[in-house]
């Protein structure tokens, strides 16, 4: 990503997910909540000439999710829903065992944290990610007319700290308790040692029974990334 710029994946992801839960044959793989709170987040996001919130907004981000669509991998947003039901599916048992907070890991302007802040209100919900993604996203949810008071937003920028020198910092963060790392579509951004420091975080300093749920990419023989084979 661009500094000072919000995520361009991020608002793919967020452009795929509305393109989806308006499709006349796919929508149905959206469930409710995620494409009630994405088309909110979509709708107080500044997104310039592709609005929501207005008609012809629609018609050009439209016309813009199709032609990605057909020239992406074919299937491409249909794996971002089915990806984030398969999340959501992870953590809900996770929290059903006894999960105490959940920490969400580059989080883009995905909505999993504002669901998850409506279903348990006693849960501790943090958000990391890059502050250029993060504050149009604080500036979206202010808008929205439901309260997250359980959910905090961390800014991070790897060049500064760890993730876990953060939220050691944080007084939203207890170490002691069971926790869900999740990290959606950010590893494959990431060097080897800045995975590492992620995974060897969580084993240090979180408790025994945490868990954490990534995506990550097939690599190459040559070394790049395959895109073609995508694993939650």
């Amino acid at each position: 990503m661009k500094k000072n710029k919000p995520s361009s994946t991020a608002l793919f992801v967020s452009n795929g997910l509305w393109w989806v839960a308006n499709h006349p044959g796919l929508s149905i793989e959206i469930p409710e909540r995620m494409r009630t709170l994405n088309h909110e987040m979509m709708k107080y996001l500044n997104l310039g000439i592709f609005s929501t919130q207005n008609r012809f907004g629609r018609c050009l981000l439209k016309f813009k999710t199709s032609l990605m669509q057909k020239f992406a991998i074919p299937g491409f947003y249909l794996h971002f829903a089915l990806r984030k039901r398969c999340i959501d599916d992870h953590v809900g048992t996770a929290i059903r065992e006894g999960a105490e907070q959940i920490i969400v890991i580059g989080s883009g302007f995905d909505t999993l944290s504002l669901r998850i802040s409506q279903d348990f209100p006693n849960l501790k919900i943090i958000e990391i990610d890059h502050p250029a993604t993060q504050k149009p996203k604080s500036k979206a949810i202010y808008r929205f007319d439901e309260a997250f008071k359980n959910l905090h937003l961390l800014p991070h920028d790897f060049t500064e700290c760890s993730i876990h020198e953060l939220l050691l910092q944080s007084e939203h963060y207890d170490s002691s308790k069971s926790s869900v790392f999740v990290a959606e579509g950010l590893l494959m951004y990431l060097d080897e040692k800045e995975v590492r420091g992620i995974l060897d975080g969580i084993r240090l300093h979180s408790s025994s029974d945490s868990r954490f749920i990534f995506t990550y990419m097939e690599v190459f023989n040559e070394g790049g990334a395959n895109s073609n084979v995508l694993h939650p």
